[in-house]
């Protein structure tokens, strides 16, 4: 991304941010999503849409769906579970998909989830990892790789487990 490009959505950031936290209403709020919006917007070529908590993006290579709203891409892998918590971020483009997502539940239990439900989906484990905070664990079926990365207690949220879910094709 190009320096120019950082420029303007930082500027965009700020004005929007200023306008919100002045307490200056809902109408303020608006108008500082819709120039939010329109500046990201020149400065990348892509679709933009902020309501309220959630953004989201659509390009030409793909698209971005980031905040309390994220939905999970209507074309995201059957054979690929999505464990049960808040997405916080689901990102498509060129045969890829990454989704972020938060959960009460530990860790190990995330990880545990993913290396039983994806085996029986036909998957073949590659590595695995695990650290006192989390892991992964990848694995591959034809062409296409997985990477779970689970990591608990200290991320965005104190207690909460943030899990990574990657699905590539071709890499």
């Amino acid at each position: 991304m190009s320096t120019r490009v950082l420029a303007v959505i930082a500027v965009a950031g700020l004005l929007s941010m200023s306008v919100v936290l002045s307490g200056c209403g809902m109408i303020a709020r608006e108008a500082a999503e819709k120039t939010t919006e329109k500046a990201i917007e020149n400065a990348t070529g892509a679709d933009v849409d902020i309501e309220g908590e959630t953004v989201k993006i659509e390009g030409e290579g793909g698209s971005a769906s980031l905040g309390e709203g994220a939905e999970i891409p209507s074309d995201f892998p059957d054979d690929v579970p999505v464990y049960e918590g808040t997405v916080k971020a689901a990102i498509t483009g060129n045969d890829s998909w990454t989704i972020s997502i938060e959960t009460s539940d530990d860790a190990k239990t995330v990880l545990d989830f993913y290396t039983e439900k994806l085996e029986a989906e036909g998957w073949t484990k590659e590595s695995s990892a695990s650290t006192p905070d989390g892991g992964m664990y990848s694995a591959k079926k034809g062409e296409r790789s997985v990477v779970v990365v689970a990591t608990g207690g200290g991320g965005q949220t104190q207690g909460m487990t943030g899990v990574s879910l990657s699905v590539s094709k071709g890499q």
